[in-house]
């Protein structure tokens, strides 16, 4: 059980059999698409990283190159790891400290 769909009525006997099929035929769609969305995940998880090694394959380190190429694209300001490197730079605004 993933879930309780609760339908209420202050009305005495207010919901018919037709709607309990209703709330039946409501309750299996959500099921089905709870499921489905669980299932998708798993594949997705599984898709980079297989059961046997846990660890990221080709997949998984291409997914995550271009989530940090996009990171890095979107910082625009590069950050040379040493001053010098700063001098190499040209373009998005790196300038050179005097």
């Amino acid at each position: 059980m993933i879930g309780i769909l609760a339908v209420d009525s202050v009305e005495p006997d207010h919901f018919t059999p037709d709607h309990a099929r209703l709330a039946v035929t409501f309750a299996d769609q959500v099921a089905i698409a709870v499921e489905n969305a669980r299932l998708y995940e798993e594949v997705r998880e599984l898709a980079v990283t297989p059961p046997l090694t846990e660890l990221y394959n080709r997949r998984g380190f291409a997914d995550m190159e271009e989530r940090e190429a996009a990171r890095d694209s979107s910082l625009c300001s590069p950050r040379p790891i040493w001053p010098a490197a700063g001098e190499l730079l040209n373009g998005c605004g790196a300038t050179r400290k005097k």
